[in-house]
């Protein structure tokens, strides 16, 4: 996965953060300055996207589901 020039951060990245201060506050702690890096939220935003790619191309497939449909199944 390539990071681009800009990075910014969507819904996802900013969940990331709050879930990682809330459930792993030695992880950020331990992390530049108690601040998660912008390129690690990056990373898992950008994961949980390909992640919820492939659940909605999973779904379309299967189970014959439209897209909207497929997306409505997960939540997105």
């Amino acid at each position: 996965m390539t990071e681009p020039q800009s990075q910014f951060l969507t819904q996802y990245g900013i969940l990331a953060e709050k879930h990682w201060r809330e459930f792993r506050p030695k992880m950020v702690a331990q992390l530049a300055g108690g601040r998660p890096p912008d390129g690690a939220l990056w990373e898992a935003q950008e994961t949980t996207l390909d992640e919820m790619e492939t659940l909605t191309r999973t779904l379309e497939r299967d189970q014959q589901m439209t897209p909207e449909q497929a997306r409505r199944q997960h939540g997105s």
